[in-house]
């Protein structure tokens, strides 16, 4: 199975998804201006939105697995990424590693992707750069080729990174410890220190979008069969910051 088939997946759902949050502002509609009748029909509709949201989760995961084994197996590996949503984001960029230029063809139902130039193999900026985490100068004009429009990024990556971010800083507790704890920690400290006429959420934002970058890094590297670098924090480091964090003590 290809990342392709990981594509139609993260589609569909993100499909299902914009429906389940249009449907629920439709509940909210219908319950405002007392109308029982479209609020219990509109209830049943997003129950089913929500049923067939879970099925494409179960197949996304799958897909998932076959598409890319050893950023799957990793992924499980890491406290926090959360692997469904890992694999939606691999299904919205593609390749980590490989970077395969495509464009629109056709009209209707007949529409399809095609190539638009040769397979290339992304630097780490380019990753970054592509997932809108690189030069903020670089701008999309008319005209450009698929190549430089790939350079540009892709819009729908950064909300779905934005959720891997949060979920992973969110799993400091007793029940886990994510790795990219201490890259976000350290980072809010160091901004607040260099940066003082910062707001707290503009420290906040910046040591969370580095992150992101490192989340982005480490998922490259084990696409070449690399070890993750978290930030560049050993393992031994992450133990104490997690024992710190849980209260653990390390013998």
């Amino acid at each position: 199975m290809s990342y392709d088939t990981l594509r139609i997946y993260a589609d569909g759902l993100d499909d299902l998804m914009r429906m389940r949050v249009g449907m629920d502002n439709r509940i909210g509609a219908a319950k405002r201006e007392g109308n029982d009748t479209a609020h219990q029909t509109f209830s049943v509709a997003l129950d089913s939105i929500k049923i067939a949201e879970k099925g494409i989760y179960s197949g996304l995961v799958k897909a998932f697995k076959l598409a890319a084994p050893d950023l799957y197996e990793w992924t499980e590996s890491v406290c926090g990424l959360g692997t469904p949503t890992v694999g939606r984001l691999l299904g919205t960029l593609g390749d980590p590693l490989i970077a395969t230029p495509m464009r629109m063809e056709g009209e209707g139902a007949a529409r399809t992707r095609v190539p638009d130039g040769e397979p290339y193999y992304r630097t780490v900026s380019q990753l970054w750069q592509y997932c809108g985490y690189g030069d903020a100068s670089m701008k999309a004009t008319s005209g450009m080729s698929q190549v430089e429009a790939m350079a540009m990024g892709k819009r729908r990556i950064k909300p779905i990174l934005h959720v891997i971010q949060e979920q992973a800083l969110k799993s400091a507790g007793k029940k886990g410890y994510c790795p990219y704890r201490p890259v976000y920690e350290d980072k809010k400290e160091f901004y607040a220190e260099t940066h003082p006429e910062w707001t707290p959420g503009h420290i906040d934002n910046a040591a969370r979008r580095i992150v992101k970058k490192e989340i982005l890094r480490d998922l490259w590297l084990v696409r070449q069969g690399l070890e993750a670098q978290f930030g560049g924090y050993s393992p031994e480091q992450i133990e104490e910051r997690k024992a710190i964090a849980t209260g653990l003590v390390l013998v």
